[in-house]
């Protein structure tokens, strides 16, 4: 692995062991200006960068970086900051209206981390507040999102239906209800009964996962964690195939650090149970990769001979590609998403017909450093006719891997057909979603794409 990566590896660590501490500290020492730049690229390309202030001051090497990747650094982490600080306040109000009604919540991946495996609740930048609930408590959540003033977006799956604001959810149809976020844009909720889509097979227990779960304060409330085991479970069966950097695979090495005692175990026969070997042998093994996280080799192969094949031979790819590692992460499904969430708010049909051709084009033609990304290999390894056919091969799998393969040839049909209609109903007026969506926050049109394209 190349001195610059390496070095952000280390930084990335919420408790360095003293032999990587000295480490980092030799590496930033020995680091070039080109190596430097390199550094610099990559952290931004990861995002760690608010990590990375709390690290390096940690450590007494804030002053031996060099003035630029400091104020790079500095900037991102003031942003964070920022971010976070709103959360918690907003945090706080809803805990306490929940405790007011006896309604248990589970606080969810970074914001429980950031309280506990990190001591630093701007660790990173999160896109929401993410929290577990019963389903048995989802009418009166929903009231108490009625009393904070809290809207609803309707995202690309939409979540759960309010046609009946009392009606409990169906854990085997739906798993969440839409994200919900404040007028002024600061605060989203996500807001979940289950940890995964049913529609992909997982055989979760949740009675299981509410029984372990763990005492934890945030915001200065009284709330719960998942237990270790179930928050890298959930950490496997939520990453996204593609965001494979620091950022997601830290949380995975230093959650299983800050557990020496972690039992393996109980994991593996909790994967086996539930039947996501697929889905968390690509962080695990792409964490120990890159972290020398130490994972039981006999658990690892039980994973790799039940999981997906391609799924196995990927992963083994790209963490054998040490070079690579660092550089691998690629948020460009987001992008892609964003494309397609603008095309359904949009009515109007020329406007909307500049975002179906938006969507097709990021989903088809992505820029040439995705392909090399998603590939494992550096640009000139591959013909770009073999990364073209790759491309499309691979986003039929992200596609379907929660709905199915049929419907990635669904998709041109129905947005044609959306369009279709949009260019029927252009003469006869009629109410745009984003008109009532503008209502509905106060916000206007840019604002609202402005807050939608921050998400990652």
């Amino acid at each position: 692995m190349p001195a610059p990566d390496r070095l952000l590896v280390r930084l990335t660590l919420a408790q360095p062991m003293p032999a990587e501490a000295e480490e980092a500290r030799r590496l930033a020492a020995g680091l070039s200006d080109i190596e430097w730049r390199r550094f610099r690229r990559l952290l931004r390309h990861n995002d760690v960068g608010p990590l990375v202030w709390t690290t390096t001051h940690r450590l007494g090497l804030w002053e031996s970086l060099p003035p630029q990747v400091r104020q790079a650094i500095a900037s991102r982490r003031t942003t964070v900051e920022q971010l976070a600080r709103v959360r918690l306040a907003r945090a706080g109000e809803l805990f306490d209206r929940l405790a007011a009604r006896g309604i248990p919540v589970i606080v969810l991946k970074g914001v429980a981390f950031g309280e506990t495996i990190y001591a630093d609740p701007a660790y990173k930048k999160m896109n929401d507040l993410d929290l577990l609930f019963r389903p048995a408590d989802v009418p009166a959540l929903r009231e108490v999102l009625r009393e904070l003033e809290l809207v609803p977006l309707a995202l690309l799956d939409g979540g759960e239906e309010e046609d009946d604001p009392q009606a409990v959810p169906d854990p085997r149809r739906s798993y969440h209800l839409p994200a919900h976020v404040s007028r002024d844009l600061t605060f989203v909720l996500g807001l979940h009964w289950g940890l995964v889509n049913p529609k992909t097979g997982y055989r979760l227990d949740y009675d299981g996962t509410w029984a372990r779960r763990q005492p934890l304060r945030v915001a200065g409330r009284a709330v719960a964690a998942l237990s270790p085991l179930d928050a890298l479970h959930h950490l496997g069966v939520h990453f996204h195939y593609y965001k494979t950097g620091l950022k997601e695979l830290g949380d995975v090495a230093n959650l299983v650090r800050a557990h020496p005692d972690f039992d393996w175990d109980t994991f593996g026969r909790m994967v086996e149970e539930a039947g996501t070997a697929t889905a968390v042998l690509r962080p695990l093994r792409l964490a120990e990769a890159m972290y020398g996280l130490t994972i039981p080799a006999r658990w690892m192969q039980r994973w790799r001979a039940t999981a997906d094949p391609f799924v196995g031979r990927d992963t083994e790819r790209l963490a054998a590609r040490a070079d690579l590692l660092a550089e691998s992460r690629s948020t460009w499904s987001s992008e892609i998403e964003k494309a397609y969430l603008a095309f359904t708010f949009e009515n109007r049909f020329i406007p909307k017909a500049k975002w179906w051709a938006t969507f097709w084009h990021r989903l088809l033609l992505p820029p040439r450093q995705v392909f090399s990304r998603t590939n494992a290999c550096r640009p000139g390894e591959r013909s770009p006719a073999w990364l073209f056919a790759m491309n499309l091969w691979r986003t039929a799998r992200e596609v379907g891997r929660e709905y199915g393969l049929a419907v990635f040839g669904l998709l041109m049909l129905k947005s044609l057909l959306e369009l279709a209609a949009s260019l029927l109903a252009s003469g006869r007026g009629g109410r745009r979603r984003m008109d009532e969506l503008r209502e509905r926050l106060g916000q206007d049109e840019a604002q609202i794409m402005a807050f939608m394209a921050s998400f990652d």
